[in-house]
């Protein structure tokens, strides 16, 4: 099987197509995925964002300690 074949068979052992699937089926199946990609992927970002913000804010703090304590 030449690789170009390998790949296409992947969505359906992985079980995101069934094997009785219609073109339409599959195409709905991979907007469906998609969408679902790119929410989870937002919802990380935003996350990321947060937990970057609180490591800015608790490095700031140490060094503000730090700082003071040298005094």
């Amino acid at each position: 099987m030449s690789m170009p074949g390998m790949f296409q068979v992947w969505p359906y052992l992985l079980g995101h197509y069934r094997w009785n699937f219609r073109s339409s089926q599959m195409n709905e199946s991979d907007l469906k995925a998609r969408a679902s990609y790119e929410n989870k992927l937002s919802d990380w970002m935003a996350i990321e964002a947060i937990v970057r913000q609180k490591d800015k804010e608790t490095t700031a703090a140490n060094i503000a300690k730090l700082s003071g304590a040298g005094m």
